[in-house]
């Protein structure tokens, strides 16, 4: 069981998140937590002789059906996954990183079919004197689907909203897009823009700005406070205001860290 590679954050597990909770695009179209699945993965570096600063590499994955917020049913077909993603250094302080996403289950067992596409890309500059001292991260999330999703497993404060309404037409799409810039190797700050249709009806509108700060004690304990105001078209969160407090401690060895940390 893992997190496909579904975009840029996806993969990445909530403590490694660069804010302390998912982007609203996230939490509509793959779950609250994000897409959790089973299945096999798959990747394949795609050499580029043209571009020796440049990489490519494709992931293709098969997976179970359902647990994703766009297609729950659990009785639902195998799905599919693929990402392709490209990256390039320049001048050897900056580097760029584009991909595309698509997910795609086909129709059976009383269940309909459904397609998901994604957008992502990061840009980063890390100054090679000051690497571990400074660095600014602007990157972000397009995804959109060919229909309305009324099956689909909406949010609690979406859930509650529309309980009783009919369901819409269109085509849903939501981005997210962030920057991040770090002052000195214990401090990061930055702000994030999230807008998105609902599933269930894709005029409904939901939007929010988040701003946070990030402040690392050591290798092992990070503290953040992230600031949250939502406007939407629904009642249960629309002009809402929220703070969010984060500890994160980390015991005995760990992996590497996320690609907006520089230690």
């Amino acid at each position: 069981r893992f997190r496909p590679s579904f975009g840029k954050i996806n993969i990445l597990h909530r403590h490694d998140l660069p804010q302390s909770f998912r982007s609203l695009p996230v939490q509509e179209f793959l779950g609250d937590d994000g897409f959790i699945q089973n299945g096999v993965s798959g990747n394949f570096f795609i050499p580029t002789p043209w571009d020796p600063n440049s990489s490519l590499d494709a992931t293709v994955e098969v997976l179970n059906g359902g647990d994703i917020a766009l297609s729950p049913e659990v009785r639902t077909r195998v799905s599919y996954l693929g990402h392709l993603r490209w990256f390039r250094t320049f001048k050897e302080a900056h580097n760029l990183e584009l991909g595309w996403s698509s997910y795609y289950h086909p129709s059976g067992n009383q269940v309909a079919s459904a397609n998901l596409h994604g957008v992502d890309f990061m840009y980063r500059w890390k100054p090679l004197r000051l690497g571990e001292w400074k660095s600014y991260i602007l990157g972000g999330e397009l995804m959109f689907a060919r229909r309305a999703y009324p099956e689909a497993s909406e949010p609690v404060e979406v859930a509650r909203a529309i309980e009783g309404l009919q369901p819409g037409t269109g085509k849903p799409r939501g981005y997210s897009i962030f920057n991040q810039w770090q002052f000195d190797r214990r401090k990061y700050a930055g702000v994030r823009w999230d807008q998105t249709d609902t599933l269930f009806d894709p005029g409904l509108k939901r939007r929010s700005l988040t701003t946070y700060v990030s402040y690392y004690f050591s290798e092992f304990l990070r503290f953040r406070i992230n600031y949250e105001h939502r406007w939407s078209d629904l009642f249960t969160e629309d002009k809402r205001n929220s703070v969010f407090l984060e500890l994160n401690w980390v015991f005995g060895s760990h992996p590497p860290e996320p690609f907006w940390v520089n230690k």
